[in-house]
């Protein structure tokens, strides 16, 4: 038997098995429970995150043999025909590649004949929003008032190109971004499940790659499994993966914090010289310096940044050395550099540059603070102690010049 890819293999048949969209189970459940079940939905969320499958499963559960029921048995003929993809019940559409009114036509002329063994005709469609204008027109009467035995589900990553006329006859549930703990968690009990050892850090970085999508994470893990022996570390991930290592951008920090140039330049170095997308690496150490600047503005355990526990650690031990004010400067400059990365000539260069800046960074007193401390000044002369007449009077020439006064007003 062929080969059974990680993302297919582990796909959900269940809704307790759909990973970061509770919220979404937990409302489809309720309405067969309670026999409210509408006539169309619209699943909307970036790939990955289980709008297809969820589909699916809704379907099984609405055309089980034991159906009404909030789970379907997965046993019986029906729901074993969905998982299949052979059932005469529920039709799945790639709205991509069948997007004209002629193939909307034959949908509309199939509607109207009565399911073959499930209670609904199930009509799901991927990518909706790739249907043209015409194709979505010719939907409009049919899915306003479809006959009572079909339903309608669309898919899609884009709900902006839906019309909102089209939105507005559906029911519309919007899957969110699997959490990083939650995709890490789930990428580990596939592992454990598999046999395949994985370090934590390796499985961290494979969720954040994914930024959220499942599919993604999954196929990224394949691809690691087969190149790397185990127990497959952090760093062989990054390797595989063509990212720098969480190693790496806490090095990178670091030195920067500590004002070490030449460990900054060395950072760089070595994952240009890996071959490592440098676009990729600046928005990487971007998310790592907004972790860095929240846990100091949040010093409490629940800040909201997604660093492990000893990346926390090491993190508050560098914060005594840097000022918060240096941190958002420090932020602003990579934010810059980030920006520019993908459409410079040499972005290692500017990558560089950017690094010497940082190292560079030092703190600001603001303005308010230093008039504060010159009203104290004045008010010790004013009491006859602190500042000689002329070092007062080199104070006020000082400030006179820049248009400011003792008293912390603007001159005209």
């Amino acid at each position: 038997m062929s080969y059974i890819v990680l993302a297919r293999k582990w796909r959900p048949q269940k809704f307790e098995d759909l990973v970061g969209q509770q919220h979404i189970a937990h409302t489809l459940r309720n309405a067969i429970a309670q026999n409210r079940v509408a006539h169309a939905f619209l699943f909307t969320g970036s790939r990955g995150v289980g709008k297809t499958s969820t589909a699916r499963i809704f379907a099984k559960a609405l055309n089980c043999e034991h159906a009404p029921c909030d789970e379907p048995c997965n046993a019986c003929k029906n729901c074993l025909a969905i998982t299949e993809g052979n059932s005469m019940d529920v039709i799945e559409i790639d709205g991509a590649s069948n997007r004209g009114i002629n193939e909307i036509r034959e949908v509309l002329e199939a509607v109207r004949y009565a399911p073959t063994s499930g209670r609904y005709k199930i009509y799901i469609i991927d990518e909706v929003h790739m249907l043209t204008t015409e194709a979505f027109n010719a939907l409009l009467k049919t899915l306003e008032e479809p006959p009572p035995h079909v339903v309608f589900i669309f898919a899609t990553t884009d709900p902006n190109k839906i019309p909102i006329t089209i939105v507005s006859r559906c029911q519309r549930y919007d899957f969110k971004r699997i959490s990083l703990d939650d995709l890490v968690a789930h990428l580990g009990r596939i592992a454990s499940a598999e046999g395949i050892a994985f370090e934590e850090s390796a499985l961290r970085l494979i969720a954040r790659t994914a930024r959220g999508g499942v599919r993604d994470a999954l196929s990224a893990m394949d691809q690691i499994i087969a190149f790397a022996e185990q127990p497959i570390s952090g760093e062989r991930a990054a390797e595989v993966l063509g990212v720098a290592s969480r190693e790496t951008l806490m090095r990178m920090a670091e030195c920067v914090i500590r004002k070490d140039v030449a460990g900054t330049l060395a950072c760089i170095d070595k994952v240009d010289h890996y071959g490592q997308n440098l676009a990729q690496f600046g928005f990487d150490l971007l998310e790592f310096w907004r972790d860095v600047t929240v846990l100091a503005a949040v010093r409490g355990a629940d800040a909201p940044v997604e660093l492990n526990a000893s990346e926390r650690d090491a993190v508050r031990a560098w914060l005594p050395l840097v000022s918060f004010d240096s941190l958002q400067r420090i932020f602003q400059i990579w934010y810059q550099t980030t920006e520019t990365l993908p459409k410079s000539l040499s972005p290692r260069i500017v990558m560089e540059m950017a690094a010497v800046r940082m190292c560079q960074v030092e703190t600001v007193v603001p303005l308010d603070g230093i008039l504060r401390k010159l009203d104290a000044v004045t008010k010790a002369v004013a009491a006859g102690t602190g500042l000689t007449p002329d070092a007062l009077a080199h104070v006020q020439a000082f400030l006179s010049d820049r248009g400011l006064s003792l008293d912390g007003e603007k001159k005209n």
